[in-house]
């Protein structure tokens, strides 16, 4: 028993022998080795190691303290700041100049950072916190960066200008709700109806938003411009444009008896159709229009239009006997397209290309998919890297119909078509070989015959239908779609 007392004595002196001395220090592993010093000595905080000796460091500025201890405070080199005179240059970041919370950092508040990056988020100075720390020019704070608009409901006044990326003034904006009153002042606070809407658009309110809902009637247009936004909402009834300039985006007009099953009709106008839903025909006549990604029944061409088309789809597209037009139609999806003609028309031309045309014998009427049978002569009409399929059973053996006696009316170059018994010469008459064209895809397959097979037209779209970049491969592809791997 005595035995083992001395031995805890002894084990209790080797062990007090070996504390460290709290004055003494060393840097590394050889600095304690050599000078007899504890491995791990250490100073406590605010003290640094100096010839072996903890001793407190005097400063006049962070510049002259280690990173250990880099702020100057009260003459001594400290671990943590009290104020922002202490931080300039502290830690070699000469960006952190304000002391919080015992640190340094680039701002406490939006007030201690540039109009570069106006916003203080998590100390640290970034483009935006929240949309009104962004300029009028990319109005949309996401991710604490500044960027355009997309969308409508991303800015206050639900008005997007897509072609610019800006959020449209609430003030130049005239507000239709499906409830509005007709003794309504048609602003964001008290919108109107419709017909007052569209009656008091002008130079200063060139906008008219028809908010989400169900609308109903005929919107007629006589001034010189408007610019219609309608996402979210349904006009059950018409457009009637007869202005000098019409816009219409995000809108779903459902033809009724009322409006004799016409959505839109248009009559010696200009603008942008894009974006909009037409359950019922739009009637164009004297009429220059761009039309982007639009669902229509039907389009009826007539006399004097100059139209481009893209990336829309219809059941059907009619040239009723214009003497005057202009149509570029690509990347869009119909059913059947018809050219009639009763008379020669030297000032009618039209460049179709990269669409896809899908019908069944119900779906065209009995024929063709494309039908030139009624022109009296060689005409400017164009078709030129289109698929034409009709799966069912086609009059005739052809899903393009192309002239009398088999003289060309309309020109058909490098088309997919099939089933074409009656081959037209510089064209495919191979399956395209579509992913669902039953179920209306028609994307294109891995094996597909218009990959990579279209030629060059001068005109190329630069993306497909769906936006997607044109080529994808070594050369565009034939139709309305790209594939992708």
């Amino acid at each position: 028993m005595v035995m083992r007392n001395v031995i805890l004595v002894t084990v209790l002196g080797l062990v007090a022998c070996t504390k460290p001395n709290p004055n003494r220090c060393c840097t590394d592993e050889a600095d304690c080795e050599a000078n007899d010093i504890p491995a791990g000595s250490t100073c406590a905080d605010g003290l640094v190691c100096r010839g072996n000796q903890c001793i407190a460091e005097t400063c006049t500025a962070s510049s002259a303290c280690e990173s250990t201890d880099p702020f100057c405070v009260s003459g001594l080199c400290a671990d943590s700041c009290t104020d922002d005179s202490q931080c300039p240059g502290a830690g070699d970041d000469p960006s952190l100049t304000h002391c919080t919370g015992g640190v340094c950092v680039a701002c406490a508040t939006n007030t201690d950072c540039p109009a570069s990056t106006p916003a203080c988020v998590d100390n640290v100075c970034l483009d935006c916190a929240m949309d009104s720390d962004c300029p009028a020019s990319t109005p949309i704070c996401d991710m604490n960066a500044c960027r355009i608009c997309q969308t409508d409901a991303e800015c206050d006044s639900q008005v997007c200008d897509v072609d610019h990326g800006t959020c449209v003034d609430a003030g130049s904006i005239r507000y239709a709700s499906p409830t509005g009153p007709d003794t309504a002042d048609c602003s964001q606070a008290t919108p109107c109806s419709m017909t007052r809407a569209a009656a008091i658009v002008d130079i200063q309110h060139p906008w008219l938003r028809m908010l989400p809902g169900t609308f109903t009637g005929t919107m007629t247009l006589s001034i010189a411009s408007v610019e219609i936004v309608g996402t979210g909402a349904t006009l059950m009834g018409e457009i009637s444009a007869m202005s000098s300039e019409v816009d219409v985006r995000g809108l779903a007009i459902v033809a009724t008896a009322a409006s004799a099953y016409n959505a839109f009709v248009c009559r010696m106008s200009s603008g942008v159709i894009r974006d909009v839903n037409f359950q019922g025909a739009t009637d164009l006549t004297s009429c220059m229009l761009t039309i982007d990604q639009i669902i229509a029944t039907s389009v009826d061409v007539r006399d004097h239009n100059d139209l481009m088309i893209d990336r829309s789809s219809f059941l059907g597209v009619d040239l009723v006997d214009p003497t005057t037009l202009t149509l570029t139609m690509t990347n869009s999806i119909a059913h059947r397209f018809d050219v009639e003609l009763s008379q020669q028309s030297p000032s009618v031309t039209v460049n179709v290309s990269y669409s896809t045309f899908y019908c069944t014998t119900a779906d065209c009427g009995g024929g063709a998919i494309v039908s030139c049978e009624t022109l009296p002569a060689a005409e400017d009409i164009h078709f030129t890297n289109n698929v034409f399929y009709d799966p069912g059973t086609v009059v005739g053996g052809a899903v393009v119909a192309d002239g009398n006696a088999g003289t060309n009316l309309c020109t058909f170059t490098n088309n997919v078509t099939y089933p074409q018994t009656d081959v037209i010469a510089g064209n495919i008459a191979l399956d395209p070989k579509f992913v669902d064209a039953a179920n209306g895809d028609f994307h294109l397959t891995a094996t597909s015959p218009a990959i990579d097979t279209a030629i060059v037209t001068g005109t190329d779209p630069t993306v497909d239908y769906d936006g997607t970049a044109r080529p994808q491969g070594a050369r565009d592809d034939i139709g309305a779609f790209e594939y992708k791997p």
